[in-house]
């Protein structure tokens, strides 16, 4: 049975989107198709009703597992954290990644714009931490501006990028670092990020970025907010 994609848009104005064994989606608006339980396609196969483990996540432009929506984490391990001076970590790049589907087709390369976001989540964490520890306040570092950004090579799967961010300056408002990404100790990316600072009440925030941060941090004696 072959199933073939007609359109690769999600489905605008509430519409439900479907895979079907037809070779086509179906938009449904307002109502399931008959063996259709949480919004996940099933399709028929001899006779009877088969879960399809493919859905099309609202607003993704692509059919992921699953029901919600992809999250990029750019980090798979902190390897220095020295608060208030600067932080390293390492991410893996692997052909898996789902940006590789269309970026570009047969010619996997990782996004700068990803390349960036990786650096910033470090940056912002130790941002935040450091926040923490020099003023008693806690708050989600937002980034605001990106300064003499620089790209010097490609990032292909398989590359283990490291990045690298110290911090240049830090009051209650915001901060800046100076970032960069290498690649076997070549570098691939540079620049100066400007972050401020949201602050927000959300326990359950807290709780989930403390987590991240447990795995982040490999179960080393350091403790990320020490």
């Amino acid at each position: 049975m072959k199933m073939t994609w007609l359109n690769k848009r999600p489905a605008g104005n509430g519409a439900r989107t479907s895979l079907l064994p037809s070779g086509g989606l179906r938009r449904q608006r307002g109502r399931k198709l008959k063996g259709f339980s949480d919004g996940a396609p099933s399709v028929r196969r001899d006779g009877a009703l088969t879960r399809s483990p493919f859905v099309l996540a609202k607003g993704a432009g692509r059919c992921h597992a699953g029901t919600r929506r992809m999250r990029f984490f750019l980090i798979d391990r902190i390897t220095r954290w020295e608060l208030g001076t600067a932080a390293e970590a390492t991410k893996c790049v692997a052909l898996s990644e789902d940006f590789f589907d269309d970026h570009f087709p047969r010619r996997p390369v990782m996004p700068g714009a990803l390349i960036l976001e990786g650096m910033a989540q470090l940056s912002g964490l130790l941002l935040e931490a450091t926040l923490q520890q020099k003023y008693g306040k806690g708050a989600k570092a937002i980034l605001t501006v990106l300064e003499r950004t620089k790209f010097r090579s490609l990032v292909k799967p398989g590359d283990a990028l490291r990045y690298r961010t110290e911090v240049l300056s830090i009051n209650e408002a915001g901060g800046k670092v100076k970032a960069s990404a290498l690649r076997d100790g070549s570098l691939v990316t540079s620049t100066e990020m400007v972050f401020a600072f949201k602050y927000v009440a959300d326990a359950e925030l807290d709780a989930k970025r403390q987590k991240l941060m447990e795995i982040w941090m490999g179960g080393r004696e350091e403790r990320p907010d020490s």
